[in-house]
């Protein structure tokens, strides 16, 4: 059975709206990990495990934009 094809759409990068960094302006972004440790009482196999996060912080200080800080409960933590 032939999987159905998704059509194709261009977007144009320069018509994208740009995420600045809500400290001080700056639009370039790192990606980072965050680390936290999943209690074994919630844990599937009940070990407490380590569980990373990806997250995105400005490059010059290190600011969270509001779209990514909803993951982290909070933000700056």
């Amino acid at each position: 059975m032939q999987q159905p094809t998704q059509p194709r759409v261009n977007v144009n990068p320069n018509d994208l709206k740009n995420i600045a960094c809500p400290d001080c302006g700056d639009l370039n972004f790192k990606q980072v990990v965050r680390m936290k440790k999943l209690s074994a009482l919630l844990s599937p196999d009940g070990q407490e495990q380590i569980v990373s996060i990806p997250i995105f912080i400005c490059n010059e200080c290190g600011g969270i934009p509001e779209e990514f800080a909803d993951q982290l409960q909070g933000g700056k933590q």
